[in-house]
């Protein structure tokens, strides 16, 4: 049985640009496209309690099925061998998608969308479906190419987290037939009292062979594991986990993260670090949360 791929839609810019990643993912894979919409409906009470007027179900739905239909369509005139299933669900637009990602291969989003009142992805539906999507999730964002050439890039420390994203880092890497770019952070600690440059010189290798040794040590782990033919480089980069990804990313067709870690990559996927992968990457974002470790 082929594996299932989903991509949310919604009718905006970015949905489409997630279709069009999308559609070519599933035909590269021979992966099952499921385009999946949410019928969001708003509340007909007020937060005083008023009633306001009830949406018109029917003219949703409508809206809905020619979505469907324009981006089955879409697909078809990309990637023709695609298989395609669509469906809409009425219920709130994380909700539904998270249903939808059950037993499924991966998940395709946007950065923006309009959802039922103009909400973004990237700030409600993309946050929650990096922690809550039992799948691997990849983020698009419309503004940047999609590129088809260049290494996969993944950032790793080494909790159980990270090593799941290394092993679907790897395997997105041979699919692809391109190498992968492992990437950790470091950073050399900062002295309260004037040392000897000699001993901060020191500390610093120290610091530096110490994240060699764990890409090495995460990176023979995952091979163990799951013994994939991939050429693997490997980089140890002196910043911040985020910065540190980035930098190595100039050239990614796909950098890939692990929801959560510890040390200088903890809580990847939370807070401040995720707002500025998402933010400031040029380049699509798979992240693979905690269900998939």
């Amino acid at each position: 049985m082929a594996g299932r791929l989903v991509v949310g839609v919604d009718g905006s810019t970015g949905s489409a640009r997630a279709l069009e990643y999308a559609a070519a993912e599933a035909a590269r894979g021979g992966l099952v496209l499921e385009i999946v919409n949410a019928l969001d409906l708003p509340t007909d009470v007020d937060f005083y309690g008023v009633r306001l007027a009830a949406p018109d179900i029917e003219a949703m739905q409508s809206y809905a099925e020619n979505l469907l239909n324009s981006a089955r369509a879409k697909v078809s005139e990309l990637h023709p061998e695609v298989t395609c299933e669509t469906r809409y669900e009425i219920g709130n637009t994380s909700n539904v998608l998270i249903d939808a990602s059950h037993g499924a291969t991966a998940m395709v989003l946007g950065t923006r969308g309009m959802g039922a009142a103009g909400r973004t992805f990237l700030g409600s539906v993309s946050t929650r479906l990096a922690s809550d999507a039992k799948c691997p999730l990849f983020v698009i964002n419309e503004d940047h190419d999609l590129p088809t050439s260049g290494p996969v890039v993944v950032g790793v420390d080494d909790s159980e987290f990270s090593i799941a994203a290394l092993r679907f880092a790897m395997e997105e890497a041979e699919r692809r037939g391109v190498e992968l770019r492992v990437v950790t952070a470091y950073r050399t600690p900062a002295l309260a009292i004037p040392v000897d440059s000699d001993v901060i010189n020191n500390l610093h290798s120290s610091e530096q062979d110490g994240a060699e040794k764990l890409i090495a040590k995460v990176v023979a782990a995952a091979r163990q594991a799951d013994p994939i033919n991939v050429r693997i480089e490997e980089v140890a980069v002196e910043a911040a986990p985020a910065e540190a990804i980035l930098s190595q990313s100039a050239d990614a067709q796909l950098i890939v993260v692990g929801s959560h870690g510890k040390g200088w990559a903890k809580r990847l996927f939370v807070g401040s670090v995720s707002r500025h992968v998402l933010h400031s990457a040029e380049r699509p974002v798979a992240v693979v949360n905690h269900h998939e470790s």
